[in-house]
């Protein structure tokens, strides 16, 4: 259970992380 919530917020992080890599050049 506790190993599933690392698990979700490591995915969480490197989503986010992939939008703001993605949403800058769209937003110009």
């Amino acid at each position: 259970m506790f190993i599933k919530i690392i698990f979700l917020v490591i995915i969480a992080n490197y989503v986010q992380s992939q939008t703001e890599f993605i949403l800058p050049p769209l937003s110009y």
